[in-house]
């Protein structure tokens, strides 16, 4: 125990020189699922907060010290507040609860209202209760198993694709979202000017506008690129990579 809070204290110090991560409250078996699919998507900024003792050893056995751990009860602002959440680019909201997850997504909205934050449902809950509130995606794991089954028996073709894109072990492309950062190279163009794909490999599936909910799909020719738009794109990674330098000028070469 003595190590764990000096290791807990030792996280917390470095804290001021961390923005930008992502927080996920909830270490159990969701949450450690989607801890090692960020870590695959090579974000390597995570702070997972978790009550259990158990939990957090079975994490530490798992992601060692590449994951930051926080020991304390997500729903307390002064657990989220030390796990950095004013600074967090986002949250996942993976708590076995729905009234835990209901009430940590309220927390979180008073004190950061600009994070991304995603929610945990379970089959009772309602989705319009935590977009009231400021939740931005809602997410039903039960219900999403339901559906892969479904879709493997009546459209195996349509399933095996979703999973050649989406298992991030096995996949040769993948499907991404990049933001149109401001001093992009590609920003004021249009789609046609910058032969996206000729110079990265990427094929551009959609585009969103700055502040539009939706992507339009399949964008003409003449659409035009703008900061602070979204571009959802498919490629390999050295592609997307390329892509993302050309989207964002801070991106290390």
């Amino acid at each position: 125990m003595n190590h764990e809070k000096t290791t807990q204290a030792a996280y917390i110090s470095r804290l001021p020189s961390l923005t930008g991560h992502v927080v996920i409250c909830g270490g159990g078996r969701i949450g450690a699922e989607a801890a090692m699919e960020l870590l695959r998507l090579r974000r390597t900024d995570i702070t997972v907060i978790e009550s259990d003792r158990v939990a957090r050893d079975q994490l530490r056995s798992i992601f060692g010290t590449s994951v930051a751990i926080v020991s304390g009860d997500a729903t307390e602002e002064s657990i989220l507040e030390s796990a950095g959440i004013d600074v967090a680019s986002g949250v996942i909201a993976a708590l076995g609860n729905a009234r835990d997850n209901l009430f940590l997504a309220l927390t979180v909205r008073r004190m950061n209202e600009n994070v991304r934050l995603v929610s945990r449902l379970d089959t009772n809950s309602k989705p319009v209760m935590f977009r009231q509130i400021g939740v931005d995606a809602v997410v039903n794991p039960p219900s999403l198993g339901g559906r892969r089954l479904t879709h493997a028996m009546v459209n195996p073709e349509l399933a095996e694709l979703s999973d050649a894109l989406l298992d991030s072990e096995e996949r040769q492309h993948r499907l991404t979202v990049l933001e149109i950062k401001k001093g992009s190279l590609l920003s004021g163009k249009r789609l046609s000017e910058c032969a996206i794909q000729q110079k990265t490999g990427c094929i551009v599936i959609g585009l969103k506008p700055k502040r539009k909910r939706d992507f339009v799909y399949q964008p003409t020719s003449s659409s035009r690129l703008k900061r602070g738009g979204f571009l959802l794109v498919l490629g390999a990674d050295d592609a997307i990579g390329k892509l993302r330098a050309l989207l964002d000028p801070a991106t290390p070469l």
